[in-house]
């Protein structure tokens, strides 16, 4: 993961090669006075034959002499114009809004001046507002500055080259930067979601609130623990996923963000989908939570290996409200309603038959114990000359004694008069 030493090498390797580019114009040029000197000049012909006895001096007699200046400024035109040419082209292809841009990245290519440099921090490219970047639009070479927290996968023309972190890494012509990651943990949010659930009521999530970082580097089952010469220990196949793993609209890859964003959201959304309503937000079952339940599958389901597959962990998440039509709020206020007051009819008609048939049983029980009385006082009767007459004070005496007794225990209960008229509509009838 660590390519300092091979960077180095390459830079320094770099920087040798435009030295030797520069003598090699340079002593081309030279080489070119001297030819013209020698055939078309016959005032210098006498320099150049005597140059190797004293080459400095010659050099310079030749090199400041009038009639040799306008062979060294033809050649000097013939390099401006070829660089001006190549700059031109590359402003072209690469749709850079100046020719200096150009200029200057063909200058850097062959004689490694002026090399660019970019710096990478918080997970981005460190860019001014409306600066074009040779490195950011090109690629190298060039310096790329990569503060600490960040990991950057470079990549060539048809393939990936390298992982880098904590380091100055130099860019190899037309290499570029494939992924940049802030391997500190990221906070996010989304708002304004819609769902439906699984009886087709609309609602929306409001306030979902997640927190999540690179896949990180596992050491027996578990991630791998921080220490001071790696500080951040992350898996380098995460990287890679959340490189090549991105799905591609017109526009272009989503980034990674969007990605873990999209995930996020989907797993809460299809929680949703399986779900009724009433499940969701008033489940009538105790020990039932579905947040918790949302959350589980979010950190612990589904939603964590599709996460894996894109290089990212959810490590918190908050799956904010859940915000329902006003009109499909009130058609449930009144479905419930409907149904507590079907159970408030069913148990009031169920008291009411109860009732009545412990009146029922009250009147029955009444009546039997008037005859069972009469028969019981008509035993020990002694009739005497007026039959007639002893029955009937006998059915006058037992009514009002089985009066008195029903009327003092209903006064000892607390019933009223009424309750008293009542039992002479049962016993007696109208």
């Amino acid at each position: 993961m660590n390519q300092t030493r091979p960077q180095r090498s390459y830079q320094v390797q770099h920087r040798i090669s435009g030295l030797l580019r520069i003598f090699a114009l340079f002593l081309l040029i030279i080489v070119f006075l001297f030819f013209a000197g020698r055939f078309f000049e016959p005032e210098l012909k006498e320099m150049v034959q005597n140059f190797w006895n004293a080459p400095l001096v010659e050099f310079f007699r030749i090199a400041l002499n009038p009639h040799t200046a306008r062979y060294m400024i033809t050649a000097l035109s013939v390099l401006v114009f070829v660089t001006l040419a190549a700059g031109s082209y590359v402003r072209d292809i690469y749709a850079l809004p100046r020719l200096r841009q150009g200029v200057r990245y063909v200058i850097s290519s062959l004689f490694a001046l002026f090399v660019p440099r970019i710096i990478v921090d918080g997970g981005e490219k460190k860019l001014e507002k409306n600066e074009v970047n040779l490195i950011d639009v090109i690629g190298g070479p060039g310096h790329v500055i990569i503060q600490p927290g960040n990991a950057v996968m470079f990549k060539e023309l048809r393939r990936p080259s390298t992982i880098s972190i904590r380091e100055s890494y130099y860019l190899r012509p037309f290499e570029t930067i494939g992924q940049i990651v802030n391997l500190d943990e990221q906070q996010d949010s989304r708002s304004d979601i819609p769902a439906i659930s699984r009886d087709g009521i609309r609602l929306t999530i409001r306030d979902i609130q997640f927190r999540y970082r690179l896949f990180p580097e596992l050491q027996y089952g578990r991630p791998k623990k921080r220490t001071i010469d790696n500080p951040y220990p992350f898996d380098e196949r995460a990287l890679w996923n959340s490189a090549y793993n991105l799905p591609v609209t017109d526009s272009g890859p989503d980034s990674w963000k969007t990605v873990v964003g999209r995930a996020v959201v989907g797993g809460i959304t299809d929680f949703i989908s399986e779900h009724d309503i009433d499940y969701l937000t008033a489940p009538r079952e105790a020990g039932i939570d579905p947040r918790r339940e949302i959350r589980y599958s979010l950190l612990h389901g589904p939603t964590k290996n599709s996460l894996r597959n894109n290089g990212a962990e959810l490590v918190w998440v908050d799956i904010g409200h859940f915000e329902i039509d006003p009109a499909v709020d009130e058609q449930r206020t009144d479905y419930w309603a409907a149904d507590w007051l079907g159970n408030a009819q069913v148990q009031r008609a169920y008291g009411e038959a109860k009732r009545q048939m412990f009146l029922e049983m009250g009147r029955a029980e009444a009546h039997a114990e008037m005859v069972i009385a009469l028969t019981e006082a008509l035993k020990d009767v002694n009739w005497g000359q007026e039959p007639a007459e002893t029955i009937r004070k006998l059915l006058v005496l037992k009514t009002a004694e089985i009066i008195e007794n029903w009327v003092n225990s209903r006064q000892k209960s607390g019933n009223n008069q009424d309750q008293k008229n009542s039992f002479f509509e049962d016993i007696l009838g109208e």
